[in-house]
């Protein structure tokens, strides 16, 4: 005889709704209550007991900014915990062997049974943003305020968010039978891609000359829901002169409503695991056995990329002075991995005896390590050999310092000319390759410093960036083809010079006062050190633009930096 409570055809079953919401009451109250106090209650409470001197464009601007607060990271934040609660909560019977084997014993299709948790979850956090929103609406109407924009806005955003994020959480729910590690894999897939992406570019900084770190590749910040979503969705607000708030827009729903399109195929991907999901499998960290050696080889490369470099920085000072060490690292790299690897294999297994069988496994795992160390060091990618063309760049942000009289920091130029000069001192750097800070030139007591750093826009809109430090015999600068002799005339540019002081000027509308830092000379301490005094002097506005056109003149007549990078620089300035 059927079940009056429930259809076997069905895809959804009212009395395992029932259940569902009479069993986690207490999650969906907290969840419901906390909105109704950050919205609704909290308006009421500020827009019925204002204080007198509050005006009412003051109680607007309160109101929507204070809605639409709770739409961008805050939404985000509450969308990433009450995704993986909620799923955590609802697909909970898949973990433990006897109320899995109930629940599939029921005369419900497992289809019935996942969708109808599954939109359980959907609904009630819909329904509670609803009712939320409702609420806060009706307030602000009591009040005059009729821009419901703002709370639709909170609405799509938060409920996309978390359909996405929820959907998330129940795909870790199929892969894994221990309620404990849905919370961890939730974490880690949040973050892997550019978890990942942060170690390989630690670990570039070991080995290419020049790293200058690399902003993320588009995929990878899509590929972190929680950094991509905190970034593209925000509030931007304009304000009068007065201080008025005169316009406010809300910016990243097309990014939700992307993410709410994923959140659909992850559904459809955990629906599919659910129902070829063997009931045996609760208990089991991994659910699939496809999925397992995934597993065993991903714990063991992130351990040996991350702890291996841990590792390797603890014994690097007391084991290889300044010089990296490619066999130390390897071997402290392999080190992690392995243990990773056997790590994960004990929790697949669940069982110590995990040695005998695994080693080749391993050996798998300590030659990626060993071809990732080797291939960075060779360099196989051509990272360090890499100098853009220059229709390629749309501006560059450049620093030249160091030497003496050399100081020019972060200076931001889209002039074709003068990025086409960068990249031949770019070029000439990457080929002749001077030696880095701390080489044979600190012996000689005859040298000096130099930091060139470039940061290039390209036109695809990425970026990348290269940092050299090294020092520099005085001599070199008799060759005019050596990196120091093309950087010194750079310097000496003037170009470049009045590039330089228009960055620092360039936010300058008019000048009011300004101030002068004097050389007074020179004492010794209490120690018998010599110390260098200055005497700073304000000035007004006329002598502070008295100055700045003597910058400007100066640099054009060729007088702004002489001799730079040389020691003759103290003699001709």
């Amino acid at each position: 005889m059927q079940s009056k409570t429930s259809s076997s055809k069905g895809l959804f079953s009212g009395a395992v709704m029932r259940s569902d919401l009479t069993r986690f009451w207490p999650l969906w109250a907290v969840y419901l209550g906390g909105w109704l106090l950050a919205m609704p209650v909290l308006q009421a409470a500020t827009l019925y007991n204002h204080s007198g001197w509050r005006t009412a464009a003051d109680l607007r601007e309160y109101a929507l900014t204070t809605v639409l607060t709770f739409s961008d990271e805050t939404a985000t934040v509450v969308a990433v915990i009450a995704g993986c609660l909620l799923a955590m909560a609802l697909f909970s019977y898949l973990m433990n062997a006897r109320s899995v084997g109930f629940a599939h014993a029921l005369p419900v299709k497992r289809q019935g049974l996942f969708l109808t948790h599954y939109f359980t979850g959907l609904a009630v956090g819909a329904a509670a943003n609803a009712l939320v929103g409702l609420l806060t609406m009706a307030v602000w109407a009591a009040n005059g305020i009729t821009d419901f924009w703002t709370i639709g806005a909170w609405f799509l955003s938060l409920t996309g968010q978390e359909f996405f994020f929820y959907s998330f959480g129940v795909l870790c729910c199929m892969i894994t039978g221990q309620l404990l590690a849905v919370p961890v894999l939730y974490a880690v897939f949040n973050v892997l891609a550019i978890g990942l992406t942060e170690l390989l570019q630690s670990l570039a900084a070991t080995f290419y000359y020049g790293w200058g770190g690399s902003n993320y590749p588009t995929a990878v910040m899509w590929l972190t829901p929680t950094v991509q979503l905190s970034d593209r969705v925000n509030v931007a607000t304009t304000y009068s002169n007065q201080g008025a708030l005169t316009d406010i827009q809300f910016h990243g729903l097309d990014t939700v409503g992307i993410y709410a399109l994923v959140g659909v195929v992850l559904t459809i991907f955990a629906l599919a695991l659910y129902l070829r999901r063997p009931s045996e499998s609760a208990g089991d960290i991994v659910t699939e056995k496809w999925m397992k050696p995934l597993f065993r080889y991903g714990v063991g490369l992130c351990v040996g990329l991350s702890l291996g470099q841990l590792l390797y920085a603890l014994l690097w000072e007391f084991a290889t002075g300044n010089d990296t060490s490619l066999p130390l690292l390897m071997l402290c790299m392999v080190a992690a991995g392995v243990v990773g690897y056997y790590a994960a294999e004990m929790l697949l297994q669940k069982s110590f005896r995990v040695f005998k069988k695994g080693w080749k496994h391993a050996a798998v795992v300590a030659a990626a390590l060993v071809l990732i160390c080797g291939g960075m060091s060779a360099d196989v990618l051509g990272y360090e050999s890499r100098v853009p063309a220059a229709d390629a760049v749309e501006s560059m942000e450049f620093t030249i310092s160091g030497g003496q009289g050399a100081d020019l920091q972060g200076v931001n130029t889209q002039d074709a000319a003068m990025i086409q000069r960068l990249i031949a001192a770019h070029q000439t750097v990457v080929e002749r390759r001077p030696e880095e800070t701390g080489g044979a030139y600190s012996e000689t007591g005859n040298y000096g410093y130099c930091y060139f750093r470039v940061r290039y826009l390209l036109k695809n809109g990425d970026y990348f960036s290269r940092n050299y430090s090294f020092n520099y015999d005085y001599s070199q600068l008799a060759d005019p083809d050596d990196p120091i002799s093309v950087l010194a005339a750079l310097v000496r540019d003037s170009a470049v010079q009045r590039a330089a002081l228009d960055s620092d000027t360039a936010r300058i509308d008019r000048l009011t006062s300004g101030e002068l830092e004097v050389f007074a000379g020179t004492s010794l301490d209490s120690e018998g050190n010599t110390v260098t005094n200055w005497q700073t002097q304000n000035i007004d506005a006329e002598t502070a633009q008295m100055l700045l056109d003597a910058f400007y003149k100066d640099i054009d007549a060729g007088h702004a930096v002489v001799d730079a990078f040389s020691e003759a620089w103290y003699e001709s300035t």
